[in-house]
């Protein structure tokens, strides 16, 4: 399996990262998890085509993961699409497609949809998902574990996705929940969400005098280094991967994860690219950047 890092970071704006993307691949089958702000013009970048990709899944219908979903799609459309997209996502994914393609973009649309012909618009098929199930998708065993972005947040899904006996664990953004670490136990690549510092919103520090930083963290749903590198120590992949990044980090943010972990820690960074061999080895997973296109 390949992984590219499409999109690493925030909502906050940030030049050196996009909203989250991350594409997996293995021989010709290809899947994107989210499409946040930036992404769908990363995928040009990384010289990938559009419409190898069939398949797109979604963790939440936050904007930093969505955001993009309207421009890859329509990118897919104005590029003579053939294969019909298959969206997976949590509950409200097909409220969002139908308002987005059916009402947002309908104008848009028709005047394309004329200029192409009848059938040419293809109109993404979109199944809801939750905890628990499995998806098979070529090569692909793709399974679902419900984690915790907050109060305000219906669901919000983590991955494991298993090819050909290797595994790839993407947390979505959660603050520490029960079971995920079992879910994730020994996965090759752990893809961890982590939030360094202080939250920034004034109002949630004000409304919360009496909270640490870190259960502010939690509070937002997400993990402080020192959870995620918990997590990390009871999950033991054999790479953890540190993701959804603010635009400025700590200089020590591996060290006060590897405080509490044993193993192998990156950061991510837009447009690196991971191989997970198929040998059992843990230096098998090999980083590199991709060289964007010009």
């Amino acid at each position: 399996m390949k992984v590219t890092f499409l999109g690493t970071g925030l909502p906050s704006p940030n030049p050196d990262r996009c909203g989250q993307g991350i594409l997996i691949c293995h021989e010709n089958h290809k899947i994107l998890f989210d499409c946040g702000p930036g992404v769908n013009r990363q995928i040009i970048e990384s010289g990938l085509e559009h419409n190898s990709i069939n398949h797109l899944f979604f963790t939440h219908l936050h904007w930093d993961h969505f955001g993009d979903y309207d421009s890859f799609v329509q990118t897919g459309f104005i590029t003579d699409r053939e294969r019909t997209l298959e969206v997976y996502g949590p509950l409200g994914i097909e409220e969002v497609t139908d308002l987005l393609f059916n009402k947002v973009y309908y104008r848009d649309l028709v005047y394309r949809t004329n200029m192409r012909g009848p059938g040419a618009w293809k109109s993404p098929v979109v199944k809801e998902i939750f905890g628990g199930i499995e998806i098979q998708i070529g090569p692909f065993q793709i399974k679902t574990f419900r984690v915790h972005h907050g109060e305000f947040v219906d669901f919000s899904l983590a991955f494991r996705i298993e090819c050909e006996g290797k595994s790839v664990v993407i947390s979505s953004d959660t603050a520490p929940v029960l079971g995920f670490s079992q879910f994730a136990r020994n996965c090759d690549l752990l893809i961890h969400e982590v939030f360094p510092g202080k939250p920034s919103p004034r109002l949630l520090r004000e409304n919360n005098p009496d909270l640490t930083a870190e259960e502010l963290v939690n509070k937002m749903g997400h993990c402080s280094p020192r959870q995620v590198g918990q997590i990390a120590q009871e999950a033991q992949p054999k790479m953890l991967m540190l993701n959804h990044l603010p635009p400025v980090l700590p200089n020590d943010l591996i060290e006060q994860v590897k405080a509490y972990f044993n193993g192998d820690v990156m950061i991510a960074k837009d447009l690196m690219e991971i191989d997970v061999h198929m040998d059992s080895k843990i230096d098998s997973l090999q980083s590199q950047t991709v060289t964007p296109t010009k």
